[in-house]
């Protein structure tokens, strides 16, 4: 269902920026 895999990309990009922001925090250290 097209819903379905909308709803999972939408998850894999919200782990995708979650892992950015991570990296950036720990840039500095």
């Amino acid at each position: 269902r097209p819903e379905f895999a909308l709803g999972r990309l939408l998850r894999d990009v919200s782990k995708d920026e979650q892992i950015e922001k991570i990296k950036k925090l720990l840039e500095p250290l």
